[in-house]
C-alpha cells in the first residue's frame, strides 16, 4: 500500500467556474445558497472528483477503463485548506481519496476499483468528471431538486467516450424520509445508465441526495 498526501486550498471562485462547465446547476452551491438555510457556499461533489482526478493523473495513477467509483460525502466541502490522502494498493487495484478539511475533519471519501497504471501513459483519458457531471446535470433538471446534496454514489465507467455528449436515462425515486411543521427531509434515489451511439458508457449502481426544506411560518 502507497500513501501520499498533499495539501491543497479550495476557493469557492475556483468551483464556481469548475462545477458550472462540468454540469452541476444545484444553486446551493453557488450566489443563493442562502435560500436554503446554509450561511455559506460548499464545493460540488463534480468539483472533488475532478481534482481527485487531476492529483492521481499527475501521478499515473488514475485508473484504466473499465473502473468503479464509490463516492462518500459526509460533510459539505467549505473553503479552506485540505489535505488530501491518497492510498494506492497496485496489488489488488484499489485506490482511495480522502479530503479533510482543516477545520471540519474528512468530509468526503473517493474509492477507486480499476487497474492501476504501473508506467507512464503516453496520452490521458478524457475527463471522467464531464461525464460524471452529466449525471449530476441530469438531475438537476427538476428544478425541485435545487438544494439537495449528493451523500453517495456507485457509478462503473465501463469505456471511455468519443466525446463529452451523453445521453443519460436516470431513474429517481423521491422519499420523505422525515416531516414537521418547520421542515421536511427528503431522499432521492438515483440509478441509471449513461451512453452514447447505442453503446454503455456508464452505469450507475445507485445513489443518495438529501434535501432539506424549509416551511414558511
Amino acid at each position: 500500500m502507497e500513501t501520499i498526501e498533499d495539501k491543497i486550498r479550495i476557493n469557492y471562485q475556483d468551483w464556481y467556474k469548475k462545477g458550472k462547465l462540468f454540469g452541476d446547476v444545484n444553486i446551493y452551491h453557488y450566489e443563493e445558497f442562502y435560500k436554503f438555510g446554509y450561511n455559506k457556499p460548499s464545493a460540488p461533489s463534480v468539483y472533488l472528483l475532478f481534482l481527485a482526478e487531476k492529483i492521481m493523473k499527475d501521478k499515473n495513477k488514475f485508473p484504466i477503463y473499465p473502473f468503479e467509483l464509490k463516492m462518500n460525502l459526509n460533510y459539505p466541502a467549505f473553503e479552506g485548506l485540505y489535505n488530501i490522502k491518497q492510498f494506492y494498493d497496485l496489488t489488488n487495484n484499489l485506490s482511495k481519496i480522502k479530503f479533510i478539511h482543516e477545520n471540519d475533519g474528512e468530509v468526503a471519501s473517493l474509492n477507486f476499483n480499476g487497474e492501476i497504471p504501473n508506467k507512464h501513459l503516453e496520452k490521458r483519458s478524457k475527463l471522467v468528471s464531464y461525464s460524471f457531471g452529466k449525471i449530476i446535470k441530469k438531475f438537476f433538471n427538476d428544478e425541485r431538486s435545487y438544494g439537495a446534496l449528493l451523500e453517495n454514489i456507485s457509478v462503473k465507467f465501463c469505456k471511455e467516450p468519443e466525446n463529452y455528449s451523453l445521453d443519460i436515462n436516470l431513474e429517481v425515486n423521491e422519499k420523505i424520509r422525515k416531516e414537521n411543521k418547520k421542515r421536511k427531509l427528503i431522499d432521492y434515489f438515483i440509478s441509471g445508465i449513461g451512453t452514447q451511439k447505442d453503446k454503455e458508457i456508464l452505469r450507475i449502481n445507485d445513489g443518495k441526495f438529501v434535501q432539506v426544506i424549509f416551511k414558511n411560518d
